[in-house]
């Protein structure tokens, strides 16, 4: 949510803010809000779609900085979709807004998008830190709200709607938090450490009025316009009704004189049904109920704050991690079908993407828009595959419904015919469903731009509402995406069976499934063995499929540059970590990061999970064993015509990244990070005179969107691997940058053998890694991309000229090298900041 123009408001009219230390309390964070806010203020690169390890660096300053306040920090999520639609038409907006941004920073012009596996990472982190987070059934703003009135501790956001609820302990502006530490004097009277931030209460707000009732708020807010209703239905309630006086003590420009306008009228007025029916007379007679409900929703939305509108998220946070099974039957469908119980508790303690529950519930989803080349067919088109067997296993028991009742049906009219069988639809949408079921890897079946969807073409012109989408999709998920620089709605069938594992389990089956067969499920689909994923480390096993998978399925094809650029992505990575390590006195640091990445609880399973001490007294899998027992699943079965792959954990794969960077010498570590922060420290720039590799771009976008949907399916499944960690392995500047010096030597395998030094052990991994994944996806899958200049005579002399500079260097880095001289002091990077800047620390470079 958030009110038109209100921020800009408060910004002008800083008395309205007071000056507090913070330390030693609680705060309640918006978790959507605030991953958002962190990767634009902290200056974190997503020009070339995302440096995920940068990103958690900056996150991890950010809440040691809180802890070192005393700040105990509780963040909570949004969950799905209301089932009304409520807000669909705001977020359909908003994807269209992401298009064009896409567009933008592509071709180095201003803007911003936050790359698509941002939450991953922001989650990921908070477990890693043991920040204690919550996500709620649908939006969290009220319950936020409700959570914060219990513990009377201030909510820490930049949605503009705190601005409106009555919060006892009041509202912090993420814009006015100084990120700079400072130590309490003697003269308070106590010691220790604060962060200088700028308080709001509504008390504040409405101070400047001689009888403005904090009641009526709510209406003042959704008159101006929030997500859920558009401020133009109140034009002609604005120029006939509200009064042109001026501020007293705000500060209002022409933009704000309606907001103050609007504040008069309200004076001295309490009593919010009497002015709902004074504004309903200048609305239109035939609008006029929908725009009431409309009203009395947007209200309702700020002043139901006094109960949860489901489970507990205070017993949750503090410790009670059975709370998140409470009432799970609240979560329903639009045909008010209730979701498994183990399915809704495992999205409320975030092991489960709220995505997924959005599609659960409403047959329909918006696919994120990533920076890649608006000419080209979409990036998710590329694991549209994945996504398929994602709506199976969600809707495998709906169609399993339907087909029996079909059956049934069918049944009658062969018993009321006399003698002569009819062919009925239930027949014939039986046969479709089967004939769909492991064919078509595409599965769209209609296509139309999305203006033509809903009831927007109903709209009358005199009142803009924003309504709620009209029906879900019949049999299929509708599927917004993107198509050029529109935004269209395809229809995709869900998967009911895969060629060797048959049936696809229900959601109630997936509970009680064995790991085995679901990682046969999840292995399948992404088209490789449980013998090549063996030989990897199991934090890196989704990773290399998902590498394989986008090889064979990329609509745009994949160059082994950019294969070796994202390996190579993964090995910096992971040296940096080790090193890190080894300065902070920890000797091995492969031991306690592995098990960051399962973020899924097994039943049964809580000694294997690295769990954060403060809440490891109460496992929750132990719960969900309780929950799936009492539930009587225990009794279904799964239709599994296929073998169980041959999958042994091994604890010491063959391409370990994790054990080779344990086992080397610190000096062989120094030397490749050296040689490889070149480009890490310096990407890319983008600009007019430098033109993007718009292939390149794509490619990427194409790879962290199956990414992304393999993570889901992970997800899903249980974890039956460990979940990719993001930070670990991928910076998106780095690999953008590295595929363009590939892409301008003549002699690319030479350079990459001088950067990870030849003969070392990890020259060798390197090769036999790109090797395994090149022999698993196929070599015919890969395009052989030419040498720059190499279409035109004329630079046939510069490019001989170049070879024979680049083998020179490659003789001498090489000579260097086997010295022990390599990378030593040239390469250094100095970080500076500008210290009068709040967020100055926060913009530094990366260090080595």
């Amino acid at each position: 949510m958030g009110i038109h123009g209100l921020t800009s408001f408060i910004d002008n009219n800083p008395h309205m803010l007071k000056d507090r230390q913070l330390h030693d309390c609680k705060i309640v964070i918006d978790g959507n809000n605030f991953y958002h806010f962190l990767y634009s203020y902290c200056n974190v690169r997503f020009q070339f779609g995302g440096d995920y390890d940068i990103y958690q660096r900056k996150i991890s300053m950010i809440f040691n900085l809180f802890k070192s306040c005393g700040i105990e920090v509780f963040v909570v999520f949004d969950g799905a979709y209301t089932v009304d639609g409520k807000k669909f038409k705001t977020t359909i907006g908003r994807a269209r807004d992401r298009m064009y941004a896409a567009k933008r920073v592509m071709y180095g012009h201003r803007g911003g998008l936050i790359p698509c596996l941002a939450r991953q990472t922001f989650t990921q982190t908070l477990d890693k830190l043991g920040i204690k987070h919550v996500t709620c059934d649908f939006e969290a703003d009220n319950q936020l709200v409700t959570l914060a009135n219990q513990w009377n501790c201030p909510v820490v956001s930049n949605d503009s709607d705190f601005y409106i609820f009555d919060l006892s302990g009041g509202f912090i502006p993420l814009d006015y938090i100084d990120f700079r530490l400072r130590q309490l004097t003697e003269s308070a009277g106590s010691s220790g450490a604060f962060l200088l931030v700028q308080y709001y209460h509504v008390d504040g707000f409405i101070k400047g009025f001689k009888s403005l009732n904090r009641a009526v708020l709510p209406l003042f807010a959704t008159m101006l316009g929030n997500d859920y209703v558009n401020a133009a239905a109140f034009e002609a309630f604005y120029r006939k009704k509200t009064p042109k006086v001026a501020a007293r003590l705000y500060s209002a420009s022409k933009k704000h004189l309606k907001i103050v306008s609007v504040l008069y009228w309200l004076e001295e007025k309490e009593h919010k049904g009497e002015l709902v029916s004074e504004v309903l007379t200048f609305i239109r007679p035939e609008q006029q109920q929908r725009v009431k409900k409309l009203l009395t929703d947007s209200i309702s939305g700020y002043t139901d704050t006094q109960d949860f509108e489901s489970f507990s998220l205070k017993q949750f946070l503090e410790g009670d991690r059975l709370a998140a099974a409470q009432k799970t039957e609240l979560v329903t469908s639009s045909s008010g079908e209730s979701l498994p119980e183990w399915l809704v508790a495992a999205c409320r303690r975030g092991e489960i993407p709220v995505s997924l529950l959005n599609v659960a519930l409403l047959h329909r989803i918006i696919l994120q828009i990533q920076v890649e080349e608006i000419s080209f067919q979409a990036s998710s088109e590329t694991s549209k595959t994945l996504r398929e067997v994602l709506y199976g296993l969600l809707f495998r028991r709906d169609q399993m419904e339907a087909i029996e009742t079909e059956q049934n049906a069918t049944k009658e009219q062969l018993s009321d015919a006399s003698g002569v069988k009819k062919m009925s639809v239930c027949e014939e949408h039986v046969s479709t469903c089967s004939s769909n079921a492991g064919s078509d890897n595409h599965g769209g079946k209609s296509q139309e731009p999305s203006s033509r969807d809903g009831p927007e073409n109903g709209a009358s012109d005199s009142v803009s509402l924003k309504t709620p989408e009209a029906t879900q999709s019949d049999g299929g998920v509708v599927e917004y995406t993107r198509n050029k620089l529109e935004l269209w709605r395809i229809t995709v069938e869900p998967r009911t069976t895969l060629p060797n594992f048959g049936q696809i389990p229900t959601l109630e089956q997936i509970s009680v499934l064995g790991e085995e067969e679901r990682l046969d499920i999840l292995l399948e689909t992404l088209g490789v063995s449980a013998g090549f994923a063996a030989k990897f480390d199991p934090d890196f096993q989704l990773y290399v499929a998902c590498l394989v998978f986008w090889a064979r399925n990329a609509t745009t094809s994949v160059t082994l540059h950019h294969l070796k650029g994202i390996i190579l992505s993964a090995v910096l990575l992971h040296i940096q970590r080790e090193l890190a390590s080894r300065e902070n006195g920890k000797d091995k640091a492969c031991d306690g990061e592995k098990g960051l990445g399962k973020h899924c609880i097994q039943p049964g399973d809580q000694e294997k999970c690295t769990a954060s001490p403060k809440t490891s007294k109460t496992p929750d899998s132990q719960g969900d064993a309780e929950t799936h027992s009492c539930s009587g699943e225990e009794n279904l079965s799964v239709s599994h015509t296929g073998q169980h792959s041959e999958y042994t954990p091994n604890d010491n794969p063959p391409f370990s990244i994790s054990s080779v960077c344990c086992s080397a010498e610190g000096e062989l570590l120094e030397i490749v990070r050296n040689n490889l922060n070149k480009y890490y420290h310096n990407p890319a720039k983008i600009c007019s005179k430098n033109q993007p590799d718009k292939e390149s771009f794509h490619r990427t976008a194409q790879f962290q969107y199956t990414l992304l949907d393999a993570v889901q399916l992970n997800c899903l499944l249980r974890c039956p691997v460990l979940t990719t960690q993001p930070a670990s392995l991928f910076n998106g500047s780095f690999i953008y940058t590295i595929i363009q010096e590939l892409q301008s030597r003549s002699n690319p395998d030479l350079f990459l053998s001088e950067m990870l030094v030849k003969g070392s052990a990890f020259s060798a991994l390197f090769n036999s890694l790109c090797s395994e994944i090149v022999t698993e996806a196929g070599e015919s899958v890969f395009a052989e991309r030419k040498s720059q200049g190499s279409k035109c005579c004329k630079g046939k002399k510069k490019k001989k000229k170049k070879a024979k500079e680049s083998e020179s260097h490659g003789k001498e880095l090489s000579d260097r090298i086997s010295k022990g001289e390599a990378g030593q002091g040239e390469d250094a990077v100095v970080a500076f900041c500008d210290l009068s800047n709040r967020f100055g620390v926060l913009m530094m470079e990366e260090g080595s």
